[in-house]
């Protein structure tokens, strides 16, 4: 019997508990309340040290169903509005600090409005708001971002549209447009697997970040309205058109990155760095690029030994100097008998006394294969040299003179 009446006061209890909620939950949903908005107008191109605040028109307005109290009348309980100065739009819990210095966050000069009247539901106001901006800011893109209710002092339907936030950019002291910068210096660095040319800028570390900042006070590039000060374009040097660029570069260090895709084997080109903040342009000196402009040496080769079959093998000994390129495959050239993906570069060996031709090879498929040059000779002894044939580029290369003598052995 007691466990049964026990029983039955547990589930009574709950059923009040649950019921308990429910009601209190229906009067928090039922309880009029204020809710608080900021909004403002400001300028979007800012000189750092100036004061905007007479620029600015701020309204708070109360969207929501109860008075809000001003500190007219609460004192320091009612709500005040701060102007800061960020990088994002995440602001700081509670209120900002003023500083003379730039700082993540920073509360203008002036931007604290502490004398604030009461809003009824629907009511706003416009207050006059200070804006220095500390001179020490540098140049780049922020946010200018107010905040209501910025010690939380008001009990709000929504205290989650208590901040806005409007993108400026800020001309710091970083924009000196009388610092004298040299002309790039450019150079062939590699061509990447599909083709690209890169061209580095080897006096890069010349140059400073500040030239490459973002730049939305500029005019865009395509749909980028945070595009760099200064943009890079690369011509082509017989015709003088623009082949490529880049406009969003972030530092110097990019200088280091520059590339484009040839339309043909070679050719010659220059870089102009364009920086539109100050209105100058620097010009590069005029690069050759492509396959036939690279310059290799004449081979050397000597005797290295004769094997089992008579084979004579006459290595190139400076076989690194070359390039894995010059013996790629080359269907767009004439084939070696059947084959037609023979080599770019064929090796041809002659009889040094009545330069015939004594053997060759068509498919070697790097310069690694230089070090396996061979022939079979029908003479006891002689002198040969070798011709490295770059077909593409049309360009010979003639070894030295060595002699061999048929003294077979195995390697």
């Amino acid at each position: 019997m007691k466990k049964r009446i026990l029983f039955s006061l547990i589930i009574v209890f709950c059923v009040f508990t649950f019921l308990s909620g429910v009601v209190m939950s229906q009067s928090q949903t039922t309880r009029k309340l204020p809710d608080l908005k900021v909004k403002f107008t400001a300028p979007t191109t800012i000189v750092a040290g100036s004061d905007i605040g007479p620029q600015i028109k701020l309204k708070v307005l109360n969207q929501g169903t109860a008075p809000a109290a001003g500190t007219a009348t609460a004192g320091k309980n009612g709500y005040m509005v701060d102007l800061v100065l960020s990088t994002d739009t995440n602001m700081p819990v509670g209120f900002a600090t003023f500083s003379a210095n730039f700082h993540e966050d920073v509360l203008l000069k002036g931007g604290r409005i502490s004398n604030t009247q009461n809003l009824n539901p629907s009511q706003s106001k416009i207050y006059p708001i200070g804006g220095g901006i500390p001179a020490d800011t540098p140049s780049g893109g922020y946010y200018l971002c107010a905040k209501v209710d910025s010690g939380n002092k008001i009990v709000e339907s929504n205290e989650g549209n208590n901040v806005f936030c409007r993108r400026i950019y800020i001309k710091g002291k970083g924009d000196n447009c009388q610092a004298k910068y040299p002309n790039p210096r450019i150079r062939y660095s590699h061509t990447d697997s599909v083709g690209r040319v890169y061209i580095p800028v080897i006096n890069w570390k010349l140059y400073s970040d500040e030239m490459f900042r973002k730049a939305p006070e500029l005019p865009p590039c395509g749909l980028n309205t945070e595009s760099a000060r200064t943009w890079v374009d690369i011509y082509d040097a017989t015709t003088d058109n623009r082949i490529y660029g880049f406009c969003a570069f972030d530092s110097k260090d990019d200088l280091k990155k520059i590339w484009f895709k040839p339309t043909k084997k070679s050719g010659k080109v220059y870089i102009i760095l364009n920086d539109r903040a100050c209105k100058k342009k620097y010009k590069s000196n005029i690069f050759a690029y492509g396959p036939c402009q690279v310059k290799y040496p004449n081979p050397r080769i000597r005797y290295s030994h004769t094997d089992s079959v008579g084979r004579v093998y006459i290595p190139v000994i400076n076989w690194k100097l070359y390039s894995d390129e010059m013996f790629r495959k080359a269907p767009e050239l004439p084939p070696c008998g059947l084959n037609t993906e023979s080599a770019r570069t064929w090796v041809d060996i002659y009889d040094a006394t009545t330069d015939n031709r004594i053997y060759g090879f068509c498919a070697f498929d790097s310069k690694d294969d230089l070090k396996k040059i061979w022939f079979k000779p029908t003479k006891k002894s002689g002198k040969v040299y070798i011709i490295l044939n770059d077909r593409d580029c049309k360009k010979k290369y003639r070894s030295n003179t060595i002699s061999w003598a048929q003294q077979r052995s195995v390697k």
